[in-house]
């Protein structure tokens, strides 16, 4: 009998497909009747595709690719502007710092047929994750991660975000939600095992929209994904301060998990810790503090082109559209797209030399071939749509 039900459960699962389907095909249409609940069925295929996922060639290549120190790209959509790799030895602080009270809008889903909500976050403070190289680019392509504290990774999880990152009709297109739980640091993925302790964390993933009519700029949105980190390689790359340090080192560190939620907390520490991830992602949206940080770190993006010779505007309009996620258009001074060197930095180098306008949209500019073939595989998409929409146009007006 024992033998009969083994057999029965191997042809089960040999059922699924090989290789598997897409996430947004095996969760199926979402809606307001969906529910919470998914069938086993179908978190049973869900973990089917990761595993299947985690011994392909393709993801193994890009593990092997960050033990031999490369920063390899994975996961990754047209137009983003920031890299889900960090790589293995990527060095960090924790920096401590403060989010001003304000009302957010605490973003649902919509299709879900939930609606939007107004939260006031009252104040408090964060810890960001400060990294002290420069391997993975420049500081649009690696921004700091902001920790949210310790959780464990169960099956459910798998469907939740599958959901939260599928597909949708928005401007904002999110990465496959397998990128949350690629480790930014060896790029392993997380599977379900609720013996096993990850460190949660939520990036900032910034993306370009929009590019307006012969500008060389465009437009940019964020969100804020979550991450798995593997715990032995947060710890291995946090550069700690004494171990008796407030909030400077771990265990220290998790005082400041889970904001704004003091009914989960005993003092300064998490009663139960090892929450599932989910969960503490959804805690970080409904305290309100991911909504405050996510405005706190657009003003700085703001800013920062400002300050870089770009002339920054933020479009109500698109904002609005964008169900109140700011969405920036910017108009960019001339640099290089891949290094961000400018004509002046390029009479100083060796060589000298100066910037060269892309022959296909003429809306970026090289400082030369190299930089050039290292921005392609971000750039080709968008080169295509605007080379489409001048076509259009110029067909229109003739």
């Amino acid at each position: 009998m024992s033998s009969s039900k083994k057999n029965k459960g191997s042809k089960k699962q040999a059922s699924f497909s090989v290789p598997p389907r897409a996430n947004d095909e095996i969760i199926g249409r979402i809606g307001p009747n969906t529910g919470y609940r998914p069938a086993k069925r179908v978190v049973d295929e869900l973990e089917h595709a990761l595993n299947y996922e985690i011994n392909s060639d393709a993801h193994r290549e890009v593990v092997e690719k960050v033990k031999g120190g490369e920063v390899p790209r994975t996961y990754e959509v047209p137009g983003m502007t920031t890299d889900l790799v960090y790589g293995r030895d990527s060095r960090f602080e924790l920096q401590n710092f403060p989010i001003p009270a304000c009302t957010v809008q605490v973003l649902t889903d919509n299709e879900m047929g939930e609606t939007d909500t107004k939260k006031k976050w009252t104040g408090g403070r964060a810890i960001m994750l400060s990294f002290l190289d420069g391997k993975a680019g420049s500081s649009m392509k690696k921004m700091g991660l902001f920790l949210l504290g310790e959780c464990m990774l169960t099956r459910k999880d798998l469907w939740d975000y599958a959901v939260q990152l599928r597909r949708g009709n928005g401007q904002f297109v999110w990465p496959g939600y397998f990128a949350v739980l690629l480790c930014p640091f060896c790029a392993n993925l997380a599977f379900p095992d609720e013996s096993k302790t990850w460190i949660m964390a939520v990036q900032i993933l910034r993306q370009e929209v929009d590019y307006m009519d012969g500008i060389s700029g465009g437009g940019m949105s964020q969100r804020l994904i979550p991450r798995l980190c593997c715990k032995d390689c947060f710890l291995e790359n946090l550069q700690p301060y004494e171990d008796d340090h407030p909030w400077g080192s771990y265990p220290n560190m998790l005082r400041y998990s889970v904001p704004g939620h003091e009914k989960l907390k005993r003092g300064n520490r998490l009663e139960d810790p090892c929450i599932s991830a989910y969960l503490l992602s959804v805690l970080f949206e409904n305290s309100g503090m991911s909504g405050a940080f996510s405005r706190l770190q657009f003003e700085a993006l703001t800013k920062n082109l400002t300050a870089r010779g770009d002339k920054a505007r933020l479009s109500k309009s698109k904002t609005k559209e964008n169900r109140g996620q700011g969405v920036i258009f910017f108009k960019a001074g001339k640099k290089c797209a891949n290094c961000g060197k400018n004509n002046d930095d390029l009479k100083d180098s060796p060589g000298g030399g100066e910037l060269s306008t892309c022959g296909g949209c003429s809306t970026v500019s090289y400082c030369g071939r190299d930089c050039q073939r290292q921005n392609w595989p971000i750039h080709k998409s968008l080169c295509k749509q605007i080379r489409e929409k001048k076509k259009k146009e110029a067909t229109a007006s003739a």
